[in-house]
Parts: structure tokens; sequence; C-alpha cells
């Protein structure tokens, strides 16, 4: 089965952290990483099936805003497999 590739930007690790939290414990996904991304800004990357992921995503964002702010989010519905092969190997994971 595809799998779909979820993402949330944030200017906080704090406001990451509460996202990817609530992703984990209210939606059946998988944590991929937490991640910098330059300038202060840290993304938390789950994966699994398009419905969960976009499900995760919302729940994220809301529990994420009441602590700081969320530059951005994305979901890939039917990533290519090379993504995942990459996120397992990036070096900027915290």
């Amino acid at each position: 089965m595809a799998e779909a590739l979820g993402m949330i930007e944030c200017m906080s690790f704090p406001a990451i952290l509460e996202a990817a939290d609530v992703m984990l414990k209210l939606a059946t996904v998988q944590f991929i990483s937490i991640e910098k991304t330059g300038g202060g800004c840290v993304t938390v990357l789950v994966s699994g099936e398009l419905r969960a992921v976009k499900d995760a995503i919302e729940l994220g964002v809301q529990a994420a805003e009441k602590v700081g702010e969320v530059l951005s989010l994305h979901v890939i519905d039917n990533a290519h497999p090379a993504l995942f092969e990459h996120m397992k190997q990036s070096t900027s994971r915290l």
C-alpha cells in the first residue's frame, strides 16, 4: 500500500514536540523524524495511510498553535519510496 508523508513546520521546538505528541497519540501514523530546517524552524515528519496522515496533521497543527507559531504544513499522497529512504538517512535530525 502506498504511504503518505506528512509534515508540519513550526518556529519553536516546544510547538513541534506538542504537535508530534498529539499526532502519535491520536492518529495511526508512524514517526519519521524531527528535523531542524534552519532559522529556528523545526519540522516533524510522519507517514501512514493518507486519511490517517491528514488527520494527524490537522490535530498536530491545532496542538502546535497553542504553544507557538505554525509556519507550514503539507501532505504528499503516495510518496515515492526514495523520499522515505532519504528521511532515514538525513543527517540534520535532532
